[in-house]
This record gives structure tokens, C-alpha cells and sequence, in this order.
């Protein structure tokens, strides 16, 4: 990993967590089939809870993920 990268464009990492700017995690690891964002569209325009559940450190709609939270016309749902 190139250290010189952190806090270049819109990321926000320390040494510890791997943020945006935003605090949005970088890398995600569901347990659970998911539908990913449309191409070019922010996960939290396709997963309207997503941002209060990073927010509250995954305290609050622990379900953000489920493919009924989502926003279909921006998820690559069938």
C-alpha cells in the first residue's frame, strides 16, 4: 500500500480506517447477496440509509443492505 495516497482526492484514511471524505468505508463485507449500485451512482442515492449507518458506527438500519432498502431504479436489481 502507498501511504502517499491517503488524503489525495476524496479520500479521508488515517492509519487505522480507510475512509472518503464523507467517511463512507472503502471496502464493504456483506454476508448477504447484494445488488451493487448502478455504475456512476453514490451508494447512498442507491441505499438512501446507508450514510445513518455509518454514521451511527452501525447502530442504527442495520438492514441498509437488504434489496428492499434499496432504490431500484439506481441498483442494478433485475
Amino acid at each position: 500500500m502507498n501511504g502517499e495516497m491517503f488524503n489525495t482526492y476524496d479520500d479521508a484514511s488515517d492509519d487505522y480506517f480507510f475512509v472518503t471524505d464523507h467517511f463512507f468505508p472503502w471496502a464493504l463485507n456483506l454476508s448477504y447477496p447484494w445488488v451493487h449500485p448502478l455504475e456512476r451512482v453514490d451508494i447512498s442515492e442507491a441505499y438512501p440509509q446507508f450514510p445513518s449507518w455509518v454514521t451511527s458506527s452501525g447502530e442504527s438500519n442495520t438492514q441498509w443492505y437488504m434489496p428492499e432498502n434499496a432504490s431500484s431504479e439506481k441498483t442494478a436489481q433485475e
